[in-house]
């Protein structure tokens, strides 16, 4: 049961890291290409 536990800690710390590292490439990159919400407008 522990082990399910730390599994699960381990996967909720992996996919925030994968949404932080993939938030701050969007805004390094939003110059070259428009967010999303952008294209809907177009």
């Amino acid at each position: 049961m522990e082990r399910l536990r730390v599994g699960f800690a381990v996967m909720l710390i992996f996919r925030f890291v994968l949404n932080m590292v993939h938030s701050s490439n969007a805004q390094s990159l939003a110059p070259a290409s428009p967010p999303i919400s952008d294209w809907g407008n177009s």
